[in-house]
């Protein structure tokens, strides 16, 4: 039996935050704990995106920082220094897929979800970043 493609999606991102949830945890010792000497503290979320599914999605990333700063966490800059829009733009062109097309090509998503990175021209500026090809 196939999987609803925004259970999919959802589950996924419940994954996501629950990786996320863990490197805090490390960092800032149990949620609601206090007395936790020189360790960084929560600051709330904060809206960015990441690629996933050939597009690119609004996720809440959480904040974590000590002495005024923000403390980088590893897991979200490994996930967003991963950008495999190029190469899902090129395989959908080079089967076919016009740029017009391209989002109806991608999996569903719940229509709460925030998609960017899917309109016909970004696709077409994806498609010459990774093949080299300079524009006239």
């Amino acid at each position: 039996m196939k999987k609803n493609a925004t259970k999919g999606h959802q589950e996924n991102q419940f994954a996501l935050q629950g990786m996320l949830q863990h490197e805090v945890a490390a960092l800032c010792g149990p949620r609601y704990g206090r007395g936790q000497g020189e360790r960084p503290s929560r600051s709330g979320t904060a809206p960015e995106s990441l690629a996933r599914g050939g597009r690119r999605v609004e996720v809440q990333r959480p904040r974590v920082r000590q002495d005024g700063r923000e403390v980088p966490l590893k897991t979200w800059e490994g996930l967003a220094s991963e950008d495999p829009l190029n190469h899902r733009a090129v395989a959908q062109r080079l089967i076919g897929v016009s740029t017009r097309k391209y989002r109806r090509s991608l999996e569903k998503v719940p229509s709460d979800v925030v998609e960017r990175g899917i309109s016909k021209s970004a696709v077409s500026r994806r498609f010459v970043a990774a093949t080299g090809k300079k524009h006239p």
